[in-house]
């Protein structure tokens, strides 16, 4: 959790499919560097006055890290130019609200986490289908730091393909294997060069 200030470079207001509500999509820029920043309904409603080209604005951001990307969720927001003392101090004992509700957050993931019993799975094996013919390195690299993120007794067996005719397959060993849960299933399902991919006993 973090205060930051910037400016906002462009802005596009979308309307969510679910709700029908407004929500913005903000690009950001400290100067150096430029972010997405999401504004949420319940933001954007009291806030979407602010939402121009150039308006410096100070906020409490989430930042959470996928990979290698910074992914922002606005939690507070304010015109920077209009910001007292008054309004400074109010916004810093917000900032240390939201902080200490995100470290509660925190505490009862991870403590879910541990509650939660594992799935026998030594006895099961991953195996995944590639396009031998468009996977590229940078995806493999991908894939292994997905894998590096799971990590478990399960064996994973890779086999590439070229127009429906294996060409090759690599064994991943269970010492360097995977656990399986629904978060990898969903990382995996969202990579393109992954023709298949089953979890078999």
């Amino acid at each position: 959790m973090i205060k930051a200030a910037f400016i906002i470079e462009s802005v596009k207001v979308k309307i969510s499919a679910k709700s029908q509500k407004k929500f913005a999509i903000l690009e950001i820029s400290d100067g150096m560097e430029r972010f997405e920043l999401p504004v949420w309904a319940d933001i954007y409603e009291e806030k979407s006055h602010l939402f121009v080209e150039n308006q410096l604005l100070c906020a409490i951001l989430q930042v959470d890290q996928d990979d290698e990307n910074l992914k922002l969720r606005c939690r507070a927001l304010e015109d920077l130019t209009e910001m007292d003392s008054e309004k400074i101090e109010l916004f810093n004992t917000l900032f240390k609200q939201v902080e200490q509700m995100a470290k509660s957050e925190s505490k009862r993931v991870r403590k879910k986490m541990v509650e939660k019993e594992p799935e026998p799975q030594e006895s099961r094996k991953l195996h995944l289908v590639l396009d031998a013919n468009h996977v590229k390195l940078s995806q493999i690299v991908k894939l292994k730091k997905i894998f590096h993120k799971f990590p478990g007794a399960s064996e994973v067996r890779i086999t590439f393909h070229s127009e429906e005719r294996k060409v090759g397959t690599l064994e991943v060993e269970s010492k360097w294997g995977i656990g399986w849960n629904p978060e990898l299933e969903r990382r995996l399902s969202e990579l393109s060069f992954i023709q298949s991919f089953s979890f078999e006993a």
